[in-house]
């Protein structure tokens, strides 16, 4: 398989490159890096917030359910998850906007359920050539280093991601300096070729 044109450029056929944002600065230190590539290529970012289903505490007493209907209606939480998509979506509406400034094309989506199957089926709905990801950099020795949603994204995900450490991010922003090189890793299997 060739991933390359010509120039040796990445070639991701034209196709949008899926940037999954949690709204911490963290996540947001691979935006330069998106950006750049998503110019380059002449691709849109599409900016994505997931809103994890199960880190909505939901009462599980019958007697409170029963209540909770009664009092806010039978759509109580879809009406609440509703608006935690609104709000994820209000969010990247602004960091699409500064990325329009800057000359990148931006598309936004909120979606809920666990994050990693989220990503990964945003990735294939959108049919994304490329998913760019911050790691959370905590303890180079530990797992920890990816964060648990991007080590499930990159090991299961059928097309490339591309990391960033919270640290390169930062000093991205601060020097301005441009992605010269990408180090990837081969087993010798014909999956990773």
């Amino acid at each position: 398989m060739n991933d390359s044109n010509q120039e040796g450029q990445l070639n991701i056929l034209g196709r949008p490159i899926l940037v999954p944002l949690d709204g911490s600065e963290v996540a947001a230190g691979i935006l330069p890096y998106a950006s750049q590539v998503a110019r380059s290529c002449n691709v849109p970012l599409v900016l994505l917030t997931v809103v994890d289903s199960d880190a909505i505490e939901r009462p599980t007493s019958p007697l409170t359910l029963l209540s909770l209907a009664r009092d806010k209606g039978p759509n109580y939480w879809d009406e609440i998850e509703e608006s935690l998509q609104v709000s994820a979506l209000d969010s990247l509406k602004g960091l699409a906007s500064r990325l329009r400034k800057e000359g990148v094309a931006v598309e936004v989506q909120a979606a809920l359920g666990r994050p990693a199957e989220q990503i990964l089926q945003v990735s294939e709905v959108v049919e994304c050539g490329l998913i760019a990801m911050s790691t959370h950099g905590r303890n180079p020795i530990s797992r920890s280093i990816l964060g648990s949603v991007t080590d499930k994204v990159i090991h299961t995900s059928k097309i490339p991601v591309l990391t960033v450490t919270p640290e390169r991010g930062k000093s991205y922003q601060e020097e301005g300096t441009h992605v010269t090189t990408v180090v990837v890793p081969l087993d010798g299997s014909e999956l990773a070729e």
